[in-house]
Parts: C-alpha cells; structure tokens; sequence
C-alpha cells in the first residue's frame, strides 16, 4: 500500500488536494511535538505546479494528512517552506510540528482557570476546550483516569502557552504523557487525537504489515522524554 499526502485547509475544514510528492517522511515521539518533512517536485510533467495552486497550500494554513490504505497514520501543520531552483531541477520541501501538538505550543491561555483535587486528565480536557480551533478539532482520551488529583491555578494576564502548561504534566511524579494521534478519512473529514497516559502510554507489540519480502526493516522508540 503506497502513502497518500492529503493537504487539509485549516480555514474551510476540507481536503483539498493530494500532494504529488517525490520524498516524504514523517516522526512521532511521546511527549513531543514530532515532525515532517515533503519534498515536492516543482514540474508540470508531474502536475505539482497544478496541484500546489489548487491546495491553497500555505505556511500556517495548511495541514498534511499521511495516510497508508486509506487509514491516517500521521497529521503535520504547515510552519515552513523552502524552494529550490537549480539548472537541473526544482523542488519545494514543506515542513513542521506536529498538527496537535504543534498548534497547542501557539496558543495561550486566555480566561482564568483554577483547580482543585481535579483528575489531572479533566485539567487537561478542561484547558483544550479554551482554544478556539480552525478546521479541525484536538481531542484529549484516555483509557482510564489516572486517579491523580492536582491543584493549579492558572492566571489569563501570565500570557501562558496551553503547550506548555500540558507539558508541565510530564515532569511530576506520576504525571501524564501523551502521544498525538489523528482520525477519520477524507470523506468524513478528519480530527486530531491527543492520547494520554500515566504514568506511561505502553504499546504491547508492532505490526508490520508490509505485504512483501522485507530486505530491511527498523523500528524505533525513544523515551527520553517520560513522565516520572
């Protein structure tokens, strides 16, 4: 099954165009943002020139959705572009965070919010709702509460950035980690999932569903960044 690239416009909320891209890769870390990287081949004998003008793609407007059999594997906000031109070729490499986590570190918190023996994953679920979203929605889940209670209390006139204050979950005894996730399809639209756990989201085995011979296979996990 080959990789689709699906550019989703933040303002309308609908798929707008499948990206023809030459190099496409994409990182999920627990607890951080992640990242991704396309590289677009600018020519018209493969359309992109086309294709970019109809995905109204731009930097801070744009979401790419990685999909594999129709089944979305990762969502990445447009922050960055870089096109090169060359004698022999041309090409655009787009960039960014994340979409969920990417979009939560732009945003601060703007009413007062206070805390009292609240199960950390409300406190969490409490403060995405004060964002206003575009397009698209981050949703916090859970399996199960926690069963940790917090205290916080958090001022509108400290200017803080809802990013961050998730993140100070994870650096607590028995605090939270997350990882970001996305669902639906192109018909349905599609909504960012922002996984929690304490004091660790555990994954009991991977799959690889290649369906060939595999001459070379790696999977890698990285916990440096754990709740305690």
């Amino acid at each position: 099954m080959s990789i689709q690239c699906l550019v989703y416009n933040v303002k309308t909320g609908q798929v707008t165009e499948e990206l023809p891209f030459s190099s496409a890769q994409f990182t999920q870390q627990l607890n951080d943002m992640g990242s991704f990287s396309i590289t677009l081949p600018l020519s018209m004998r493969s359309g992109s020139y086309e294709k970019l003008n109809q995905s109204n793609l731009g930097v801070l407007e744009s979401i790419v959705v990685f999909l594999r059999g129709g089944i979305p594997l990762f969502a990445g906000w447009v922050t960055s572009e870089d096109i090169e031109v060359s004698e022999d070729s041309e090409s655009m490499v787009i960039g960014g965070p994340s979409a969920s986590v990417g979009y939560l570190h732009r945003r601060c918190l703007v009413t007062n919010r206070v805390y009292e023996d609240d199960e950390q994953f409300d406190i969490i679920d409490d403060l995405l709702s004060t964002i206003i979203f575009e397009g698209m929605t981050i949703i916090p889940t859970w399996d199960s509460p926690s069963g940790q209670l917090r205290e916080r209390t958090y001022w509108a006139s400290d200017r803080q950035i809802i990013g961050e204050l998730v993140d100070g979950f994870g650096g607590i005894q028995n605090g939270v980690d997350y990882i970001p996730e996305v669902i639906g399809d192109q018909e349905t639209g599609f909504s960012l999932i922002l996984r929690l756990g304490s004091p660790l989201i555990r994954r009991t085995s991977y799959v690889l569903d290649l369906e060939k011979n595999v001459s070379r296979a790696r999977v890698v996990r990285d916990g440096e960044v754990v709740a305690n």
